[in-house]
């Protein structure tokens, strides 16, 4: 874990500067449930997690998954800076694109929620590390980049502090099944969280601020 703690805060550093790798996609399921987002309509299956390569396969086809979202809301925010389409209407676009990354992470809530805690091996622990810091990562930088080019209309402020909530969800489960990265986490997050207790982004990000703090403590 330490060969590796600077290289995980070097990637929370740059997170702003450079979009996430597609990270291979790892469907094998053993010993499925089939749960349902009431919310959404979206059916997906509860996997039994008891190793860290469990774990690692609950979190890299969430992170592919949603970087497709990101890249689209990307390709929404250029339309507008061009003017080909207004903020307005970039923001309602943009809605639907974190109405499914809500999904993706409400289905990693439910694939962690009820795990109890584990000992995986040091490059499983990096592994789910950068994992985790990357799917943080990547939600914050979409987030300023949205409310940066479109701004905060009421739609976009409930379904942004919905991520948000879900991202603090994960990394509240994550540290207790994997108490080994609970440090370098924490170390990450403080990189990740500057600049976000500022303007109309801290009104988004709130949970997450708060959460860091606790987490301090």
């Amino acid at each position: 874990m330490k060969a590796t703690f600077f290289s995980v805060l070097a990637l929370a550093a740059s997170a702003f500067a450079a979009p996430a790798t597609n990270q291979p996609m790892a469907r094998d399921v053993v010993d499925t449930v089939e749960v349902r987002d009431v919310t959404n309509d979206a059916f997906f299956e509860k996997r039994t997690i008891s190793s860290g390569p469990d774990v690692i396969n609950c979190f890299e086809p969430a992170v592919s998954d949603c970087q497709t979202h990101y890249t689209k809301i990307s390709n929404i925010c250029d339309k507008v800076k061009a003017g080909t389409i207004t903020k307005t209407e970039g923001a309602s676009q943009c809605v639907t694109e974190f109405t499914s990354i809500k999904v993706i992470l409400t289905s990693v809530v439910t694939q962690l929620t009820g795990v109890g805690a584990l000992n995986p091996s040091s490059a499983d622990c990096t592994s789910i590390l950068n994992l985790v810091v990357q799917l943080c990562s990547n939600l914050l930088v979409s987030i300023k980049l949205v409310i940066n080019v479109c701004g905060l209309t009421s739609a976009l402020s409930v379904i942004l502090n919905a991520v948000i909530v879900l991202l603090c969800q994960i990394i509240s489960l994550i540290i207790v099944i994997v108490v080994a990265i609970k440090a370098s986490l924490i170390s990450a997050l403080g990189s990740l969280c500057v600049g976000l207790n500022v303007g109309v982004i801290a009104t988004v990000c709130g949970p997450l601020l708060s959460l860091y703090a606790s987490l301090l403590i």
